[in-house]
């Protein structure tokens, strides 16, 4: 019964010695859902003290955890309804915040502040936003396709890769890289071949950032599509012209 005491004693007087989250940049796209690790080390309760997630340049409040009730009325109305804590996950320390529909914003520099009866702790922690990759054509002729894929939003700067439909990668145009404020916009070409199959030519677009990937694939028709498609818009005027002629001396006939 007294070991059982002094058991509970110690943990009744377990201080927070520090909180710990990723080493590097957390990295999502716009539209997902993320999670901002923070956790106590060591992995006390953390459901009787006081959790906050705020801006670190601006202090502003992104969630407040205030010894076992949400506070959320000074939270930032543009994270009003995104933000979760995880209550149960509270019991073994982890202080961990979901943010759901990311937008391009949110990327920004947060700070867990743990408040405890015994002290104060705080870890910084970055979030990278960028887009889902877009894929646009900016022309073709002589059974050649140029493809242009954009992203932006990153921080630092991604790799852009293109790939074709067996994963490798394919020579394509340095990538073109602005900043704008803070995030980076980034850009690459590519010029594909008409081959001799009659298939779809199948690419991929693939950002990377942090080991995070996001890719997005299009399927080009071959040239010969291309060159039929322009043929049948051509001849459109002159069949449309052909069977009103024929319509209106079908009428005449018929008079």
């Amino acid at each position: 019964m007294m070991k059982l005491c002094l058991i509970l004693l110690i943990l009744q007087w377990t201080t927070v010695s520090k909180v710990v989250g990723p080493a590097g940049p957390v990295v999502a796209v716009v539209g997902e859902d993320l999670i901002l690790p923070c956790s106590l080390k060591p992995n006390i309760s953390a459901v009787d003290m006081s959790v906050e997630w705020s801006l670190a340049d601006s202090d502003d409040v992104v969630h407040l955890y205030y010894y076992g009730v949400d506070n959320l009325r000074q939270q930032i109305p543009a994270y009003k309804q995104r933000t979760t804590l995880f209550r149960e996950e509270l019991k073994r320390g982890n202080a961990s915040l979901k943010l759901s529909s990311v937008q391009i914003s949110d990327g920004q520099k947060y700070r867990c502040f743990v408040v405890s009866d015994t002290g104060n702790v705080v870890f910084l922690i970055s979030l990278v936003v960028g887009t889902k990759p877009v894929i646009s054509a900016e022309g073709h002729g002589d059974g050649r396709v140029s493809l242009v894929c954009e992203s932006t939003g990153w921080n630092p700067a991604p790799e852009v890769e293109w790939l074709d439909s067996e994963g490798k990668i394919l020579p394509a145009e340095p990538t073109e890289s602005h900043r704008v404020t803070e995030d980076f916009s980034v850009k690459r070409r590519v010029t594909v071949e008409e081959g001799d199959t009659h298939n779809n030519i199948s690419l991929t677009c693939r950002v990377s950032s942090h080991k995070h990937t996001k890719e997005e694939q299009i399927h080009v028709p071959r040239a010969h599509h291309w060159k039929n498609l322009f043929c049948v818009f051509l001849l459109l005027p002159v069949i449309v012209a052909v069977i009103g002629f024929l319509l209106r001396k079908g009428i005449s006939y018929l008079r």
